[in-house]
């Protein structure tokens, strides 16, 4: 909405603050970004919570949903009651 735009995009002010060197930004994403590729930093951000999988199953690819490559038959497949197979 046009409220939203003009707070944004127009109003010179910042909401998230790198406590490392105090440039600021107005998204929380762009500051995470800022932080790991400038100070070499997660902020906390744990990447190893999300389990990467080498191959997700021909169901979960199909439909775009994650796979979490259990065998003989992934989580999501098992929930759905899809036919899982690889």
């Amino acid at each position: 909405n046009l409220r939203r735009h003009t707070k944004y995009q127009h109003e010179p002010f910042r909401l998230y603050a790198c406590e490392i060197c105090r440039k600021e930004y107005k998204r929380k994403d762009a500051l995470l970004k800022h932080v790991y590729q400038k100070h070499g930093t997660d902020l906390g951000v744990n990447r190893d919570e999300t389990k990467r999988i080498n191959e997700a199953c021909d169901s979960c690819r199909e439909r775009k949903l994650r796979c979490d490559g259990s065998r003989p038959t992934c989580g999501t497949c098992k929930r759905l009651t899809h036919d899982c197979t690889y």
